[in-house]
């Protein structure tokens, strides 16, 4: 059975009810607990407070339509990081 902190919220996009720019509808998704542990290594001594930021930051910068192509290094690299953390 997955602990509370291996269930992360994510925030929900196109739903019918207003969203609360202060507080975001959120979503429950589950991830393997190694891959939490992982992903809290890696940002210790980051900016990212929670892990749940860290999280919602790289989903906001993947799927982001209007932003600047990333060069092929830094998307090699970011996919590299993602693969090394079992996302990819």
């Amino acid at each position: 059975m997955k602990s509370p902190k291996d269930v992360l919220p994510a925030s929900v996009a196109g739903n019918d009810a207003p969203e609360n720019p202060v507080q975001p509808r959120t979503e429950t998704v589950q991830l393997p607990a190694e891959l939490c542990q992982a992903a809290r290594e890696l940002i210790k001594g980051t900016k990212f407070a929670t892990l749940e930021e860290f999280l919602a930051f790289v989903l906001r910068d993947l799927t982001a339509r209007d932003s600047s192509p990333m060069e092929e290094r830094e998307r090699q690299l970011l996919e590299q990081r993602l693969r090394d953390l079992g996302y990819l």
